[in-house]
This record gives C-alpha cells, structure tokens and sequence, in this order.
C-alpha cells in the first residue's frame, strides 16, 4: 500500500550556498534570546551544543519531529540547525559541524555564558498526514550531522503505542570514528532490537 508524505518548503526564503539571505525573515521566525550553556564533542569535528532560553515563557514546551531552529550568532550570522534531545524543556540541544568558518566559526568561540545569540522556535518543515506507526517499513537514509532529524523521526515512532513500524537505516560516515549520536543510536538499538533492523 502507498502512503504520501507531504512536504511543505517555504517558499519566501531564498537560499545561497549556506548562506540565509535577507535580513527581513527574522520576524517570521520568532528569534528570541539564548544563553550559551556549553559544547562538548560527538566526534573530533562535531559537537553538542546547549542553549537556554533567556524567558522560559517563551521556551517550547515540546519539539516536533522532523523541525529545525533557526539561529542567529551575536555577529548576525544565521543558520538552520535540527535540534537533538527533544525533551529538555528551556533548553535547545544542537549537533554542529565546526568548518572553521561562517556560523560554526563564530560559535566555536563562545565561552559559556554567552549571550547575544538568537533562536527561533522549532517549525516543522516536514509534515506526516497520517501516524507514524501506520508504516509497516521505513528506509532512513542520512550522513554526518544529518542524523539528527532521523534520530528524531526513530525515537518517536518506536515510541508510539502499539506501533509494528519497523525501520532500517542507512547511515553513511568517513569512518567510525564520525558516527555522530552513536551511543542515541546503539541505546535505540538494544532496546527495539525487533524494530531497527540492519539494512539488506
């Protein structure tokens, strides 16, 4: 049986490279302060990052599967990240690359403490029209940092009640040593062993 997923982009905002254009979609977002609370690493180029919202009122109380933040450094550098660890409510977890350069640059040199940084709210830019369980096999296929929203995507499915889903994910490395989220990962593992299956 054939299911459709439909995916919704947004189609004012305009995309150079990696680069957010125009300073005029920041409204849209919402971007509300942040405090930088620390970084530890994943890997040797990839590190969790924690943020705390400033207000907590305006801390989301859940995060959507399959959402993404938009962050804005104190220099005014913006980017869209996919955030981790959905349930620490006030806080926002990232896994970030550092390139040297450009957004992960300018963070790999904050000091915790850190104010001046922005965050939106999460939005959803992938919208499921109908539960996740009622997929009987699903193929996740990801590289590097783009873990994270598929990591998302196999904790709240394997969550469900009742769900029969059951996934294989094809996860593409440099090395072993580059598995990002890899403890997330192996913990999903033993503890669904039925569901996450290795791919043919």
């Amino acid at each position: 049986m054939t299911r459709e997923i439909i995916i919704e982009r947004k189609k004012d905002i305009i995309w150079k490279g990696w680069k957010f254009k125009g300073h005029e979609g920041d409204d849209m977002f919402g971007l509300f302060d942040v405090t930088f609370i620390e970084r530890t690493p994943f890997t040797h180029n990839v590190d969790h990052y924690k943020f705390s919202y400033n207000n907590l009122d305006e801390a989301p109380k859940t995060i959507p599967i399959m959402s993404r933040v938009l962050l804005r450094t104190p220099e005014g550098q913006k980017r869209f990240f996919t955030p981790i660890f959905n349930e620490d409510e006030g806080y926002i977890h990232l896994a970030i690359k550092n390139y040297d350069r450009t957004v992960s640059g300018e963070l790999a040199q904050l000091e915790p403490g850190a104010e001046g940084i922005m965050i939106s709210k999460p939005t959803q830019h992938i919208k499921h029209e109908v539960p996740l369980k009622s997929f009987k096999l699903v193929y996740l296929i990801g590289a590097g940092v783009g873990i994270a929203p598929l990591l998302g995507y196999m904790t709240s499915c394997l969550k469900e009640v009742d769900s029969q889903t059951k996934i294989k994910l094809i996860y593409a490395n440099h090395s072993l040593k580059d598995i990002v989220l890899k403890q997330e990962l192996n913990e999903l593992k033993e503890k669904y062993p039925d569901s996450m299956l290795d791919p043919d």
